[in-house]
């Protein structure tokens, strides 16, 4: 059985192709992941995107997609859901319509798929703020904290990536007539005001994210502290009980050897007391600090 041919064509950053025994039927590829396919039945789509995983890179956990009906009219544009082609014009305008109107199409569905991320990464996150501000501190454990960093910080470095994708495509410093076909889409699909809104979360994520690392880095000094209360602790037992043996050492002393006793403990006592406020003191400031910042700082889910 003879395989259908296929065009080919190649764009500054797009792949289209066609089967020549439907020239209907023509499929965008963008570097970005993005796919934009025209003209097929819902059984071919999915064995076109079957295929062409087999060259994907980082999948994600789940497909994003949109789907959009198209008709042939005086003038092109996209409204109420439909995407109008010109008709009767020759075979390459049509391909360069179609190119124009995909570029839209494909920067919303990659638009969308950052939209999800950021909103399931708030959504998992969000208890975290709540915590700070009622109790100045998070019950979470010190790794659990550090993977929530981790993520959000994932997040803000994949959209920033892509910034740049969001913006007007250089292949319309070639084909200059057709960027107000992509323009009326972008407009249509919201394209710039979902990528402004986005990076405004962005913002918000950005501020929980300090707020997670200041909230580490008084974890870690906590725990130093502690460290270092212990070692103290430990100095002046033994500093006590070598001056026990001594003092029992030297029974004919008699009063002086318990006067002795006497001070080393109220010396012992006044300088765990003293570390254990200067610490419950820095805990308190802290858990103000928390408080105040959460209060001053809109994060709006």
């Amino acid at each position: 059985k003879r395989e259908p041919s296929a065009e080919v064509l190649t764009f500054d950053d797009s792949v289209h192709f066609r089967s020549q025994e439907r020239p209907e039927e023509s499929v965008f590829v963008f570097p970005y992941g993005s796919v934009v396919i025209w003209g097929m039945d819902v059984g071919s789509e999915q064995v076109m995107l079957r295929d062409l995983k087999k060259f994907q890179l980082s999948p994600l956990r789940e497909a994003e997609g949109d789907e959009f009906r198209y008709e042939y009219d005086s003038t092109p544009g996209i409204t109420n859901e439909a995407v109008k082609l010109t008709v009767g014009v020759n075979s390459q305008e049509t391909i360069l319509e179609r190119l124009a109107l995909s570029h839209a199409l494909a920067q919303s569905v990659k638009l969308a798929t950052f939209e999800r991320s950021v909103q399931e990464t708030i959504m998992e996150t969000r208890y975290l703020p709540k915590e700070l501000a009622v109790n100045g501190k998070i019950s979470a454990s010190r790794r659990d904290v550090q993977k929530n960093v981790g993520r959000l910080f994932l997040d803000r470095h994949n959209v920033y990536l892509y910034a740049d994708l969001l913006d007007t495509p250089d292949y319309f410093w070639d084909y200059e007539t057709h960027e107000w076909l992509y323009s009326t889409a972008a407009k249509y699909l919201d394209v710039r005001q979902r990528a402004e809104f986005l990076f405004k979360r962005l913002d918000m994520v950005r501020e929980l994210y300090d707020l997670l690392s200041q909230e580490l880095q008084f974890k870690h000094s906590s725990d130093l502290e502690m460290v270092i209360i212990g070692l103290i602790t430990i100095e002046i037992l033994i500093s006590l009980a070598k001056d026990w043996v001594e003092a029992i050492a030297t029974l004919t002393l008699g009063t002086k050897a318990g006067l002795l006793i006497g001070v080393l403990f109220l010396t012992f006592g006044i300088a765990t007391l003293f570390v254990v406020l200067v610490s419950r003191r820095r805990r308190e400031d802290h858990r103000v600090r928390m408080q105040n910042s959460l209060q001053s700082a809109q994060y709006t889910l």
